[in-house]
């Protein structure tokens, strides 16, 4: 594949590319528009950790949590780009302690009832889950076991 410079796609041997020369002087000033490299004075071009061309400093929060499952992801100092977006272990307590971690949300029992059936929808008692999961039937069960059969959960 060959590179263009000009075409506002960063592509191999490119530092950057601000598209046509009216562009680059308007949108970035930080790449040539000729060399698709950065400009003598610049550190960066773009992302949330360039600022005015330089590197935000190493630690500079660029991305904040999005709940209370999710990690702030933060600057580098050696890269314009934050770091891929990454959250809390699954498993690890959330909501009060009445859910876990589950890939960066916190899936709760109540939000997963109010996601089912709508505003309002909340979690029955303790005692009807017992109850049901204890049969092993389509209204409650701890799992299909190889033939298709539910299984019944054991007293915690």
């Amino acid at each position: 594949m060959s590179r263009t410079c000009g075409n506002s796609i960063v592509e191999e041997g490119e530092d950057c590319d601000c598209g046509t020369i009216d562009e680059c002087h308007e949108l970035d000033p930080c790449c040539d528009p000729i060399t698709c490299k950065l400009t003598k004075e610049a550190e960066c071009a773009s992302g949330p950790c360039c600022n005015n061309c330089r590197l935000e400093t190493r630690g500079v929060v660029c991305r904040d949590a999005a709940n209370e499952c999710d990690l702030a992801e933060h600057c580098s100092g050696e890269n314009g780009q934050c770091p891929q977006d990454i959250h809390k272990k699954n498993g690890n307590p959330c909501g009060g302690n009445t859910g876990y971690c589950f890939t960066g949300v916190c899936p709760t029992l109540n939000l997963q009832c109010e996601q089912i059936w709508g505003y309002g929808g909340t979690a029955g008692d303790k005692q009807c889950f017992e109850q049901f999961n204890s049969k092993g039937s389509i209204n409650g069960h701890c799992g299909v076991d190889s033939s298709g059969q539910y299984s019944k959960c054991e007293p915690e």
